[in-house]
């Protein structure tokens, strides 16, 4: 991305162009599989459903949700505040620091932690003057919650699939699963599965993927291998 911290919505207009130019440029009928992880996954579905919605084909047939904060980024408030301190401090006091390097770093994140994309994505967000504000936020997940997911185009519907590795919590019992154990995150934040259930199906790994990759992946809905060692999609 030229700004990767920019408004999510910029990027994936970019996105689009990118979709677009790369149907225009492959030689066979096969579908587009795109993985999102992150925040790119907001910007995958967003540039998805908003092709779909103008009419816009995106010939894409499976789409892939990689630790995506579809209800949004759920960082610790007191961790935001201590951040918020510290750079407070260092403004009044450079010398608290003197490593140019580790300051600098500091920074950077200070930089990231207020900017556009961050403001969408945090729960709980902590402006420059300390005060708690989620309006953006707030507004960012009205829009995801009036677009949806992507249904897919051209007669064709698309499978949204999510891997989740994140905490441990407890879903939907209508999955017929009390819990899902992936790897430890202490910032994760669960799907509510009231929202999502019917249009994403659930993966896990059965241990962390740092750890053991390539591991398989099963659909927690119907335990069918989606993914195997090979990476082919069965």
């Amino acid at each position: 991305w030229y700004n990767s911290t920019a408004d999510i919505r910029q990027n994936a207009y970019l996105l689009i162009d990118i979709i677009e130019y790369i149907n225009n440029i492959k030689t066979t009928s096969e579908p587009l599989v795109i993985m999102g992880q992150s925040m790119g996954g907001l910007v995958t579905r967003y540039a998805l459903r908003f092709m779909e919605l103008a009419n816009k084909p995106h010939y894409v047939s499976t789409f892939i949700s990689h630790d995506v904060p579809h209800l949004g980024a759920n960082v610790p408030l007191g961790l935001i505040y201590c951040f918020h301190q510290l750079i407070c401090c260092l403004n009044e006091n450079d010398h608290i620091i003197p490593d140019k390097y580790t300051k600098d770093i500091l920074y950077a994140y200070y930089n990231i932690l207020h900017s556009d994309a961050a403001k969408q994505m945090l729960i709980n967000y902590v402006d420059v003057d300390g005060n708690l504000d989620n309006s953006i936020h707030n507004d960012w997940q009205n829009t995801l919650n009036e677009l949806g997911f992507p249904r897919g185009d051209c007669g064709r519907n698309i499978e949204n699939l999510a891997i989740i590795n994140g905490a441990t919590y407890q879903i939907n019992k209508d999955l017929s699963i009390k819990k899902i154990d992936t790897y430890y995150d202490p910032f994760a934040r669960g799907v509510d599965m009231n929202i999502v259930k019917d249009e994403i199906s659930l993966l896990y790994t059965s241990s962390s993927i740092e750890e053991n990759y390539p591991t398989y992946l099963r659909v927690i809905n119907d335990s069918k291998v989606k993914f195997t060692l090979d990476n082919r999609i069965y």
